[in-house]
């Protein structure tokens, strides 16, 4: 129940209390915490830090306390303390034995009247059990618990339930017991006569029913309860003042559904003379909703809970599925009864509407739909989506890592990638490669620092070909591969094959990613440019990264005499070691000192070749470092984009300046790249293959790898420039990421198909017609009433024609199914098949229930029970996209004086779980406050946009609607999946707010939850706030979602 408060003993290191909040932890898709308070104790607070961080999001509904429940609970702060639950898993039985009475009784005043103990304890040792848990004597089994919880005023063992059913392995049990109550049932009934039920039997549904109504009149019968049996209509000749009356007659037959006047009259009886009422159907919510006129009533019931709040008008729903014995069904109503209707049984929370599914009574919640709050933002443009975290791994999901603003390693995050994957047709020569690995280069960090414009992030990478084009033979799918490429910072990449290369069986792919870019670079600067010779000298810069050492390893293979400038003594030792140079051919990039060791080594000749990625001052003291006839290979980029000046007296040496961007090769003369990467990876092979023999693997040293899941972390290392050898980032299992959501596909409206809008001249209706046109809907079909028989009617079919759409108005009330049928056939005959509806038609007639005339009851029921009715069995054959109705927040919040719209829209989310049911698409929307466009906005300063206003709901623009509209035509699988959208109510009212100053609906059990959850969302309200601008945050608070129609929980 969401309002109860837990207390956990001997929680110890947390296994129990991972369970119970998981379990306690929202519905189904949806997280919001089902508690009012968690006490997690323990007779030690060691683990106490630990617990407090690992349940850190519970916030003020989490608390740490010391207990030791055999001792003193005054001294420990637990005086005058009670809670609901307590929860002790092998606690009790650690207890010396002498103490367990003491615990118990410390329990048993620790818990409420009515409150439950859950008890998981071994009850059954075998010996293999004992010898693991060494206990020193046997443990008690269930009837001795049961005995000794009884001294303590328990009840009896509700449930005993073993860890496993093979009663040869059974040890542990998990048993539930309550503390007994001190009234009896009948005692203390606020009722001014003796307690005397009405029992109002069932219209039909044969021996099943009838089982019902005598145990339900054996069961009152035996707790001294008088009983009187009436049908409906024999309900005329019944008194009913002072009595309580339980209502059978629409167990699986409806009688509002097609109401007659007599039996009307005596329904507003059973709402205006019992002390209560409790009316029980089946299948009208509860299950698959196999009967939705079943649910007429208990939408007319939300409304009177709102004129009669004193009145307890219960409804409860039977599954229809999966159908209880009837004395089981009569155990849970008397719960409901006695809960209800006998003073002192009350919860503090007093729901009044209850689904039973497979034997268990369920409550409905309202809950956020923070995806549906985000679609609906987006869609209006009043916020954009927001990374979140997820799995790096998603199937059929290919992501790429994007950056949100450049000069922020923080602002990484991944996107789908739609260039690529199983469905997207493979080029001409083109290879698709899952990527295992990416080498890192500073290319990257300048363009994810700003320094650098491009749209791209990776240059190389390895991984296992998944697909090849037309004219691919040299690689195959399954391939081990290494690619040199534009954007590679992803799970799936696709890559022309000519710089595609398939790796040895002994390589990895770790290693393989950090290939190409160095080879290819030091390999096209060193031969191909510098044509660097045996014997002849090269000073190479930065010689500890990735490119310096694959430029020492190319050097020292084609017989070159090798210098080189590094940051660090650490990395002067390193490459002393790798490679055997001497200390004296080793300087330092740090300072332009190396200019003069290089002159002194070569007794001021100077070097062959330099091979430079230094900047400013140092480059031109590395130009001045060129002899005569020598060549300087330019591969920074910081100069030439700055104008950076050369001393042209250099020239004079007949020296060679050259610059090397190999993405620009790749791009602008790929016949040129391609010839490279397969020269430069064969040398490199060459090169790995000669180490291997001496024991070492080739390419950069060392390599250090980093998670896709710490990609940030990855280029922040690099950026520091502290570091040897290669980076490589890798995908890992269970790598999370930050993920952009994937943005739900909008409605698509087909040319070649017709849609038909029922109340569709009326001002919401002619809206969303519009905005069907807009967006592709070239065939409308109208169904009204009236027909074009106003000014906004003919102009919006004008104005339809004129943009193409073709238009055809049915004049017909869309209740009379026959009508209906014949004239959507003749319509059809024309036009093409239906793929989707909406259902607005709608009669508002406001009264208080009480004084409601028959015709003013079943004028609003008819476009929405019957109507809605006839237009799913008039659709049955059409191949139907979507299926809407619109109904209104009204219906599930239950507004006074509108029971009879409050009924039919309740029946409109019944019958979309029906269709659901049936696999049939349907959504009904509880529209809110339309201020712009409809009935409210054509009704400005009116009583009805005065009587919404004091609802307390949100106003919804048009473009809101749209996109309210729009997730409702969704498929269920993605969009609305239980059918059920509720539109205009918040949950952000003031905890301190007056409750005057409330709207009705606040008091309502189903937002009962939101108190205990403030709290707990104040921190995370902030956080959201801090990434919403604009009217997106006020969009995101004002729509709201039901779990169920029959409960969120």
């Amino acid at each position: 129940y969401p309002d109860l408060e837990y207390l956990e003993l001997g929680a110890g290191r947390g296994e129990t209390t991972r369970h119970a909040l998981d379990a306690l932890d929202g519905c189904a898709k949806y997280r919001y915490p089902k508690v009012k308070a968690y006490t997690y104790s323990d007779p030690c607070d060691a683990t106490f830090r630990d617990a407090a961080k690992r349940w850190e999001k519970w916030g003020s509904l989490f608390e740490t306390r010391v207990l030791d429940i055999a001792g003193d609970i005054g001294a420990q702060g637990f005086g005058g303390r009670s809670f609901d639950v307590i929860i002790a898993a092998n606690t009790l039985c650690d207890i010396a034995e002498d103490a367990v009475d003491l615990a118990l009784a410390n329990v048993r005043t620790l818990l409420k009247p009515g409150g439950k103990l859950i008890l998981l304890e071994a009850t059954h040792l075998h010996l293999s059990a004992s010898l693991i848990l060494t206990r020193p004597a046997q443990p008690w089994q269930e009837h001795q618990w049961e005995d000794a919880l009884s001294r303590h005023g328990f009840g009896g063992l509700e449930a005993s339930a073993p860890d496993v059913l093979d009663a040869r392995a059974h040890v542990t049990s998990v048993m539930v017991a309550s503390v007994l109550k001190p009234q009896s049932i009948v005692a203390g009934l606020p009722l001014p006569l003796s307690l005397h039920v009405v029992l109002v039997a069932p219209s039909g549904g044969g021996s099943a029913a009838a089982e019902l109504l005598d145990s339900t009149c054996s069961a009152l019968g035996g707790h001294g309860i008088g009983v009187e049996i009436v049908t409906f209509s024999g309900l005329a000749r019944t008194e009913l003042q002072g009595k309580i009356v339980i209502c059978l007659a629409e167990l699986d037959v409806s009688v509002l559904a097609d109401v007659m006047p007599a039996d009307f009259a005596q329904l507003q009886r059973l709402t205006r003379e019992p002390v209560g009422l409790l009316w029980i159907t089946r299948g009208s919510i509860a299950g698959r909703s196999t009967k939705p006129e079943l649910s007429i009533f208990p939408g007319l019931a939300r409304s009177l809970r709102a004129e009669q709040e004193g009145f307890p008008c219960v409804t409860v729903d039977l599954d229809a599925d999966y159908r209880l014995p009837a004395d089981q069904v009569v155990d849970l109503l008397f719960g409901v009864f006695r809960q209800t209707f006998v003073r002192g049984q009350a919860a503090g929370v007093n729901d009044r509407e209850f689904a039973e599914r497979n034997g268990i009574l369920h409550v409905k919640r309202m809950v956020e739909d923070d995806a549906f709050n985000k679609y609906i933002a987006t869609r209006t443009g009043a916020a954009s989506l927001k990374p979140r975290a997820e799995k790096l791994a998603q199937r059929d999901r290919p992501l790429k890592l994007a950056i949100d603003g450049v000069g922020s390693l923080d602002s990484f995050y991944f996107s789908d990638d739609t260039s690529v994957g199983r469905t997207v047709p493979m080029a001409k020569g083109e290879v698709e490669i899952s990527v295992q690995a990416v080498g890192l280069n500073f290319r990257d960090i300048l363009i994810a620092m700003g320094e650098m414009s491009d749209n791209y992030l990776g240059n190389e990478c390895a991984g296992v070909v998944t697909q090849v084009g037309e004219g691919v033979s040299h690689v195959r799918v399954g391939d081990r591969v290494a690619v040199w490429c534009l954007g590679c910072f992803a799970t799936l990449m696709r890559n022309p094959a000519d710089t595609v290369m398939k790796i040895p069986e002994d390589m990895d792919f770790v290693t393989a990613a950090g290939f190409p870019i160095i080879y290819v670079t030091a390999y096209y600067s060193l031969v191909h440019l510098a044509r660097l010779q045996a014997g002849e000298s090269v000073l190479i810069h930065a010689a500890a990264g990735g490119v310096g050492q694959a430029a020492i390893q190319i050097a020292q293979r084609l017989g070159a005499e090798v210098y080189v400038t590094v940051g660090t003594g650490e990395k002067k030792a390193h490459i002393m070691e790798l490679f055997g140079i001497p200390s004296e051919r080793i300087f330092s990039s740090r300072d332009v000192s190396f200019e003069a060791g290089i002159k002194r080594v070569t007794d001021g000749r100077g070097v062959d070749v330099v091979l430079n990625s230094l900047a400013g001052e140092s480059l031109r003291a590395s130009w001045r470092c060129v002899a005569p006839f020598g060549r300087f290979v330019e591969l920074g980029k910081r100069d030439i984009e700055a104008g950076g000046r050369l001393d042209m007296s250099v020239f004079a040496r007949n020296v060679v300046f050259a610059s090397v961007d190999i993405t620009a090769m790749l791009r602008l003369n790929r016949r040129l790249g391609a010839s490279v990467f397969r020269e430069a990876m064969a040398m490199g092979m060459e090169i790995r293959h000669e180490l291997l023999g001496m024991g070492v693997e080739g390419g950069a040293s060392p390599v250090r790898t980093f998670g896709f899941g710490e990609v940030a972390e990855a280029f922040r290392h690099m950026q520091a420039g502290r570091h040897v050898g290669k980076i490589v980032v890798v995908p890992r299992q269970g790598d999370v990421v930050q993920v952009m959501p994937k943005p739900l596909k909008g409605a698509k409206f087909h040319a070649d198909a017709s849609y038909l809008l029922a109340g569709g001249l009326g001002g919401i209706g002619r809206s969303l017609s519009m905005w069907m046109a807009a967006n592709g809907a070239r065939n409308l079909i109208f169904v009204s009433r009236s027909g074009v028989s106003n000014d906004a009617a003919r102009e919006l079919v004008g104005t339809l024609l004129a943009k193409g759409v073709r238009v055809e108005v049915i004049k017909c009330d869309i209740a009379d199914e026959v009508k209906l049928f014949d004239s959507l056939n003749s319509v059809l005959r024309t036009m093409p098949p239906i793929r989707g509806v909406i259902q607005g038609a709608m009669v508002l007639r406001d009264q208080i229930f009480a004084n409601m005339p028959y015709e003013t009851f079943v004028s609003a029921l008819r476009p929405k029970v019957q109507g809605s009715w006839s237009l799913h069995q008039a659709t049955l054959d059409q191949p139907l996209d979507f299926f809407v109705l619109l109904s209104s927040a009204s219906s599930f919040l239950g507004n006074a004086g509108q029971g009879n719209y409050v009924a039919a829209c309740t029946y409109q989310v019944a019958l979309a779980a029906h269709r659901l049911s049936l696999g049939l698409p349907a959504t009904a929307v509880d529209i809110g406050k339309v201020a712009s466009v409809g009935v409210v906005a054509e009704s400005a300063n009116s009583a009805m946009e005065a009587n919404l206003v004091r609802i307390g709901l949100r106003d919804i623009q048009e473009a809101e609607l749209h996109a309210i509209i729009e997730l409702a035509m969704l498929p269920n699988a993605v969009g609305v999946t239980n059918g059920h959208l509720i539109t205009g109510a918040h949950t952000s009212l003031d905890p301190g707010a007056d409750a005057a100053d409330l709207p009705f609906w606040s008091r309502d059990p189903v937002f009962s939850h939101l108190d205990a959850l403030r709290p707990h969302l104040a921190q995370r309200a902030v956080e959201i706030r801090s990434h919403c601008r604009g009217p997106g945050c006020a969009v995101g608070e004002a729509r709201a979602r039901a779990g169920d129609a029959g409960g969120g929980d």
